[in-house]
């Protein structure tokens, strides 16, 4: 049996509860305000209430911008709703919408507690696990949208240049 979600384009600003609450719990609220230019958002609702978002920037690894590549920021699903696809359902959503858009890669610091989810949804880690202070162990996650595997500008963040 699977749920029934609503899933559609958000502002930024609608998101932010959720990962003030449950992405980042007492960390500055500056931190997760994912507005940008070239940005999407995304949510997931049962009956009216946001249940999960995710918000895509355009972003290469360096901080920069590059057409076609896109960074992942702000992933979340309500506690209550986890395990039932919603966040898998947005991700896929936003994904969509990005190739449909020409992007040719996908990327992302991922928490490595949820490296099997984004592997599930085709990322791949790229380089040594690093932490982030207050959220803890993560990974350098990409995803191709087109071709060959793209080669990574780097893995963890302290490799770029």
């Amino acid at each position: 049996m699977t749920d029934a979600f609503a899933i559609r384009f958000i502002t930024e600003e609608d998101g932010r509860p959720l990962r003030w609450t449950y992405l980042r719990p007492g960390m500055p609220k500056g931190g997760s305000i994912y507005q940008a230019p070239d940005s999407l958002h995304v949510g997931v609702f049962a009956g009216d209430a946001l249940i999960g978002s995710v918000s895509f920037l355009l972003e290469d690894q360096t901080g920069g911008v590059t057409a076609g590549v896109w960074r992942l920021r702000g992933m979340i699903t309500h506690p209550d709703w986890r395990g039932r696809d919603a966040g898998g359902r947005a991700l896929e959503f936003g994904v969509a919408e990005l190739a449909r858009r020409g992007a040719g890669q996908v990327w992302c610091d991922g928490r490595s507690r949820a490296l099997p989810f984004y592997r599930r949804h085709g990322f791949h880690a790229v380089g040594a696990e690093f932490e982030t202070p207050g959220t803890g162990p993560h990974y350098r996650l990409i995803r191709p949208l087109v071709g060959e595997i793209p080669t990574p500008l780097a893995g963890a963040p302290e490799e770029l240049p």
